[in-house]
C-alpha cells in the first residue's frame, strides 16, 4: 500500500510541474536574426517576463520546445482572446513578444 501511494505522489508531482523560463542570451538573439532580423536582448527578455506573468496565471508555463512557430501562434492569440474575456488584455505587440521569445527558446532545445 505505501508503494501505491509513494507512486501517485510522484505521479502529481511529475504532473503538476511545470517550465522553468530559461534567460535569454545574446547567442539565442545571434541564433535567431534569420527569422527575426530586428531581435534583440531587450525584446526576449520582456517576452519571457510577459510569458511568467501571464501565461502562468491560468495554468503552468509550457515548455517553449513543444511547439513550433506556426503552433504558438495560434495558441498565443488563443490566449489572449481567454484572458479578454476576463477583462484582462495582452496588446498585439505583447503577443508577439511572447511568441518570439517561445520560437526563439522552443529552437533552442
Amino acid at each position: 500500500m505505501k508503494n501505491y501511494v509513494a507512486i501517485i505522489c510522484l505521479l502529481l508531482t511529475v504532473g503538476c510541474a511545470s517550465y522553468k523560463a530559461v534567460m535569454p542570451t545574446q547567442a539565442d538573439v545571434d541564433r535567431m536574426a534569420a527569422t527575426y532580423p530586428n531581435l534583440d536582448l531587450a525584446e526576449l527578455n520582456q517576452g519571457k517576463m510577459l510569458f511568467e506573468k501571464n501565461c502562468g496565471n491560468c495554468h503552468g508555463l509550457k515548455n517553449p520546445a513543444k511547439k513550433d512557430a506556426e503552433g504558438w501562434g495560434k495558441t498565443v492569440p488563443r490566449m489572449a482572446a481567454k484572458m479578454k474575456k476576463k477583462g484582462e488584455v495582452l496588446t498585439q505587440k505583447d503577443q508577439e513578444l511572447i511568441i518570439r521569445f517561445l520560437v526563439t527558446m522552443g529552437a533552442k532545445e
